[in-house]
């Protein structure tokens, strides 16, 4: 008897432990998402602001000059983003999230 409570106990604990991890996993790719999506803005708006220097002084400006497609904005996004990743983690105890790293996996690293 007490050996069922304690299996269902630990089968209790083993599914909550599992709730909480994929809520974590979901909002950590939320937050990848949306930064993501802010770098992008962040890679649209330079630009952007590039060709009105540009026009304010007094060169030609040719638009498409400044003109990127999604994938490029995005894989320049991704660039930066890696770029800071690594610079923050120079000046880090390795303990933070990496870069497209799991929950999972980060708690498996993080508690060795």
């Amino acid at each position: 008897m007490a050996e069922q409570r304690a299996a269902v106990a630990n089968q209790r604990t083993a599914v909550k432990t599992h709730q909480v991890m994929a809520a974590a996993q979901r909002k950590l790719d939320r937050t990848d998402r949306m930064l993501q999506a802010r770098m992008e803005k962040l890679v649209r708006t330079r630009l952007r602001d590039q060709m009105i220097r540009d026009r304010r002084a007094g060169l030609t400006v040719d638009p498409k000059k400044y003109m990127r497609t999604s994938t490029e904005i995005s894989a320049e996004a991704t660039a930066l983003i890696k770029e800071t990743f690594a610079h923050v983690e120079e000046g880090s105890d390795g303990r933070g999230r990496r870069l497209g790293e799991s929950m999972a996996d980060w708690l498996t690293r993080v508690k060795d």
